[in-house]
């Protein structure tokens, strides 16, 4: 790669990191979205089984039959296990959050390395049109027939 073509090559470079940093923060987004819905959901179970609880508790204090009770029995059991699956589930959902996020941070230290190795190009581009600038100033800048280097115009004078 030429070095003309070198910030042109980088750029595409770091829209391609940018882009992918954009990805990731999206789907960083939508895992923490995931998140919030399990929690909710989890949340929503276990205030129904509060509520069941209560309802019933109090319809136990009177009595009942045995068929009765074993439905609330059943019932309990499957709200227990909806919500252990739920809770399953919300720690998936923590462990994709802290992926995306270490995918994003990921994404985003390799667009800013990018980004700094095109200053650099960029600065080191700069240097080299000075001392372009300044060769072609010393070769035009002088008379004709002064000497090019000091030493040489010291021994002619001897």
């Amino acid at each position: 790669m030429s070095t003309a073509s070198a910030p042109g090559a980088l750029a595409t470079l770091l829209q391609r990191e940018e882009g992918l940093r954009d990805d990731a923060a999206l789907a960083l987004k939508q895992a923490q979205d995931r998140l919030a819905y399990a929690e909710a959901q989890l949340n929503l179970l276990q205030e129904h089984r509060t509520e069941y609880l209560a309802r019933w508790g109090a319809e136990f204090a009177r009595a009942t039959t045995p068929q009765v009770y074993q439905c609330y029995r059943d019932f309990k059991a499957r709200l227990d296990q909806a919500i252990a699956q739920q809770q399953l589930t919300l720690g998936q959902r923590q462990t994709a959050v802290e992926r995306s996020r270490a995918a994003l941070v990921a994404a985003e230290q390799r667009a800013a390395a990018v980004r700094k190795l095109i200053e650099r190009r960029l600065a080191e581009l700069q240097r080299e049109e000075a001392r372009r600038e300044r060769k072609r100033e010393d070769e035009f800048g002088r008379p004709s027939g002064w000497p090019t280097s000091p030493a040489h115009g010291l021994a002619e004078q001897d």
